[in-house]
């Protein structure tokens, strides 16, 4: 007997850099959605509510860190998945 593994999860982004956080706005406190790779990038984003301007900072580069060990996680995950169902 064999079957197939279907390692495509709809709706989940495998690829973790564009996987999203809440920010808050130091201002107005509305809550706005950077990704990982936003805040890995050090990008400035505008705030959805009031416009002030939030400069994304990667201290100690911990979510590059973060990113680059869930992603791993991921594929290795994608790679045993697709090796059980062949």
């Amino acid at each position: 007997m064999s079957f197939r593994i279907d390692v495509k999860v709809k709706g989940f982004p495998t690829n973790v850099d564009s996987w999203e956080i809440p920010l808050e706005c130091p201002k107005c406190r509305t809550q706005n959605k950077v990704s990982l790779g936003q805040v890995k990038r050090e990008e400035t984003i505008q705030c959805i509510n009031c416009g002030t301007e939030i400069k994304l900072k990667d201290k100690d580069r911990s979510v590059q860190r973060g990113i680059d060990e869930a992603q791993r996680a991921l594929d290795d995950l994608e790679r045993t998945l697709k090796k059980m169902g062949s």
